[in-house]
C-alpha cells in the first residue's frame, strides 16, 4: 500500500511495509522449525527417560517442559538473537524493525509476541492477518501495541551491503544512476 521512503526510516532506507503473504510465509517456515524442533525434544526425551505421564510428576516435565519452551520461545528468543529476524524471516525477506527503522528491543520484542496468541484467534492467525490489512502499516495487534512492523527488503536495497557506510551507498547509487 504504501512505501517507506528514506526520509520516514532513516536506518532502513530501501524498505518497504511488509504484507500479508510475506508475513505468513515467514510464518509457516519458522512454525516447521520450531515444531521440529519440539519434536526432536520429545523424541530424544522419551528415548532417554519414559515418564508416567502423570502432569504431577518431575519426569512428565522433563520431557514436556523443554518442548513447551522450545516451541513458545522461539520467536521472542531467536528475533532477539537475530536483531528482529527469524530463520523464516530471513529466508521470506522480511525482518522486524522498530518505529525508527532500526531492530526492536527487547521490551518490543516481548510485547508483540505475548500477543501472538490473541493474533491467533479464532484460528489461523484470522485475527492478526484481518488486522494486518486493515491498519495503515500493515502491522498485526503485537505489532501495534509494540511500536514494530514488518518490513521487506527491495531489491535495491538487496545490493547494498548493510554495513556500508554512508558515503560508500552515495557512492554506489550515483553509479547506478549515472547508468540510467
Amino acid at each position: 500500500m504504501t512505501e517507506r521512503s528514506a526520509s520516514a526510516s532513516p536506518a532502513a532506507p530501501c524498505e518497504s511495509v511488509a504484507g500479508p503473504g510475506s508475513r505468513s510465509y515467514a510464518f509457516l517456515i519458522d512454525w516447521h522449525i520450531r515444531l521440529l524442533a519440539a519434536l526432536a525434544w520429545l523424541l530424544a526425551a522419551l528415548l532417554a527417560h519414559r515418564p508416567d505421564w502423570n502432569p504431577h510428576s518431575a519426569g512428565f516435565w522433563i520431557v514436556v517442559g523443554p518442548a513447551l519452551a522450545i516451541y513458545l520461545l522461539y520467536h521472542p528468543v531467536v528475533e532477539l538473537a537475530m536483531h528482529g529476524q527469524t530463520p523464516g524471516k530471513r529466508y521470506a525477506g522480511v525482518r522486524v524493525v522498530g518505529r525508527d527503522g532500526r531492530a526492536p528491543g527487547v521490551r518490543a520484542i516481548l510485547i508483540r509476541n505475548a500477543l501472538r496468541p490473541l493474533d491467533s484467534l479464532p484460528i489461523g492467525y484470522a485475527v492478526g492477518l484481518v488486522v494486518s490489512v486493515v491498519t495503515t502499516d500493515r502491522v498485526r495487534l503485537g505489532d501495534l501495541l509494540a511500536g514494530t512492523r514488518l518490513v521487506a527488503r527491495t531489491a535495491e536495497s538487496a545490493v547494498q551491503p548493510a554495513t556500508a557506510s554512508p558515503a560508500a551507498r552515495g557512492k554506489e547509487s550515483a553509479r547506478r544512476n549515472a547508468k540510467s
